[in-house]
């Protein structure tokens, strides 16, 4: 409880209040409050009611004055009856200072954790932190910083000043972006933009197509099948037309099926697309239809063939013929499209998805929507665990975390 007269006090309280319980049992509390004068809830006899206390705590109805929460990175004012709006004012400015001067910085935050003032030529297995406090001090600094800090922190950096020059050279800088404006595509400057019923029945006729390529290497997988039967060397009856073939020789057969149509959409690719280009193009242009048509063939190969090969050197192989600049000793554990505009250099690796286009904003006028393509490049040695944005670059040795994002552009 604080009293009126003291409220200005509170933050200072909070924290001293945090600080002794880290101190007697090395952990920090979630949340102390400081609540008004008199308002907990008590018997008659005069014992606390604590379960009476942690409802209206939760329920909103206990008048509080100042939450700290964790690190004391968060607090807020409650507009209780106690305090009048210029005292409400001053406490909070109090309270600024004492979170923006103090807990904000590297030291502070060092200190709040470990209780004692360290200096920054320290080593952290000289500080004496207990696993606790290293995952107490890994989460502050992540929160403080704004950034995923890798958990063996404290063995990468063994010093204090090797931490705190690793965060504050590399943590919280902008990344410089490169945007170049795009052009419309050559091949569509001079297209008229087609009518709605136009687009739905060329987009039909695509889907035919699309069904049309996957169904046909069943044709050779079956023929390949039947020299199979001649040649006596399976024993699974299977019944087509009537009659008795005995149908084939799984582990040669299916994945002469996937080889087929692998080949398919490699031609395909390059029949309708050709390369893709950096450029601009609007949803009602024939060259937005020819890239959906690929498109859509890539998203059945991922399903029935890629899952099983994604992660494998097939997989670079098969990137590679699709137009991709990718290096042989490249690992990609996800799928590319619009694989023209992709590099990768030696040794590079990917877990996300790549994507090298991005829709536009909606435009009510004849041309409909826009969708641009960019290059995304991905240096050598480099590891992407985040999400790339067309444009992107990332250079040789670095690492996108996951849950990492780089916008169009970033580098």
């Amino acid at each position: 409880e604080i009293r009126s007269s003291h409220a200005e006090e509170a933050a200072a309280v909070c924290n001293e209040i945090k600080r002794a319980v880290m101190g007697g049992i090395g952990l920090t509390p979630a949340t102390v409050t400081a609540v008004e004068e008199r308002t907990i809830s008590k018997t008659t006899s005069g014992k606390i009611q604590r379960r009476r206390n942690r409802e209206r705590l939760h329920d909103g109805t206990q008048k509080m004055v100042l939450d700290v929460i964790g690190m004391s990175n968060f607090f807020s004012i409650r507009d209780g009856d106690l305090t009048s709006q210029s005292k409400r004012l001053s406490l909070r400015k109090s309270c600024i200072q004492d979170l923006d001067i103090k807990h904000m910085d590297f030291n502070e935050i060092v200190k709040d954790v470990t209780g004692s003032q360290v200096k920054t030529e320290d080593k952290w297995k000289d500080v004496g932190l207990s696993s606790m406090m290293e995952l107490e001090l890994w989460q502050s600094l992540a929160r403080r910083y704004n950034t995923v800090i890798p958990p063996n922190c404290f063995e990468m950096f063994p010093s204090v000043l090797d931490l705190k020059t690793y965060l504050e050279a590399s943590i919280g800088q902008p990344l410089p972006t490169n945007l170049p404006t795009l052009k419309r595509t050559q091949t569509v400057r001079n297209e008229k933009p087609l009518s709605q019923p136009t687009i739905a029945f060329i987009q039909a006729i695509g889907a035919l197509a699309v069904l049309f390529i996957f169904a046909l290497p069943i044709i050779p997988a079956f023929e390949i099948g039947r020299v199979l039967v001649n040649d006596n060397r399976t024993h699974v009856l299977f019944f087509i037309d009537f009659s008795p073939y005995i149908w084939v020789w799984y582990p040669l057969v299916i994945p002469f099926w996937s080889l087929t149509l692998t080949i398919e959409i490699i031609l395909a690719k390059w029949i309708v697309i050709g390369r893709y280009r950096e450029g601009r193009i609007h949803q009602t242009s024939i060259y937005f239809l020819r890239w959906w048509f690929v498109d859509r063939l890539m998203h059945l190969w991922e399903i029935f063939v890629g899952r099983f090969v994604v992660g494998t050197p097939l997989m670079t192989v098969f990137c590679y013929l699709m137009g991709a600049n990718v290096h042989r000793s490249s690992r990609i554990d996800s799928f590319i499209r619009e694989f023209d505009l992709v590099t990768m250099g030696a040794h590079a690796k990917v877990t996300q998805s790549i994507r090298c286009r991005m829709f536009g904003a909606w435009q009510d006028d004849a041309l409909g929507p826009s969708m641009r393509f960019r290059k995304i490049q991905i240096g050598a040695n480099a590891t992407v665990d985040g999400t790339l944005c067309p444009g992107a670059k990332v250079g040789s040795s670095c690492h996108v975390h996951n849950l990492a994002v780089l916008l169009e552009g970033a580098q």
